[in-house]
């Protein structure tokens, strides 16, 4: 009899234990955060990633425009190309903009060399040129025009996940730290070549 009652309780017990949905909402609550927060996480990174790589875009195109107009550049003019330029970048941080700009000439026989070369990094002219004059430069088949310049505009910026605090948090799975870059060939407006001081002096 006493075996009966206990399994007749013990029913009891598991029927109200079954239908007792007290705490339901906050264990599903519990198994759906880390899910949201990837996904919130996941739509910051994503959409930081686009914008910046848009910028990167920008600062190319900008950087090519301005330089092409010219017909004689300076220190100085390299200078304040590179300062203009890097400031289409804001909001976002301005000293992971790494900056080249060269002239490219393409000879009679088609071959493309390294007319001048000036850098920016760091918020300044680069110690050291990028690009020695005189070395060879590879281009698509139809920018090979022969007895031409080219202006090349190229950009890269060191992106670093917002969520990947110490380069291994979450962006790490994300997008991850990498080197967005973009290159852009534009030909000189203004003149055949757009001359550098102390570099090229003649077309």
């Amino acid at each position: 009899m006493k075996i009966a009652v206990r399994i007749a309780r013990a029913r009891r017990s598991i029927r109200h234990l079954l239908r007792d949905q007290r705490g339901i909402s906050a264990v599903e609550f519990g198994m759906l955060a880390p899910l949201m927060a990837i996904l919130y996480l996941g739509g910051v990174e994503i959409s930081q990633g686009i914008a910046i790589d848009r910028k990167v875009t920008l600062v190319t195109r900008t950087l090519g425009d301005l330089t092409s107009q010219a017909i004689k550049l300076s220190s100085s003019d390299v200078s304040g190309i590179f300062l203009a330029s890097s400031a289409v970048v804001a909001p976002y941080d301005g000293s992971k903009l790494t900056i080249k700009l060269t002239s490219v000439k393409v000879d009679s026989q088609g071959n493309a060399k390294v007319a001048w070369s000036d850098g920016w990094t760091n918020g300044a002219l680069m110690q050291t040129v990028p690009y020695s004059v005189g070395s060879s430069v590879t281009l698509d088949s139809a920018l090979k025009v022969a007895n031409t310049y080219l202006i090349r505009a190229e950009v890269t910026y060191d992106y670093v996940s917002p969520t990947n605090i110490g380069h291994g948090g979450l962006g790490h799975y994300i997008i991850n730290d990498r080197l967005l870059n973009n290159t852009l060939f534009m030909r000189p407006r203004m003149s055949d070549c757009v001359l550098r001081d102390g570099v090229q002096t003649t077309c």
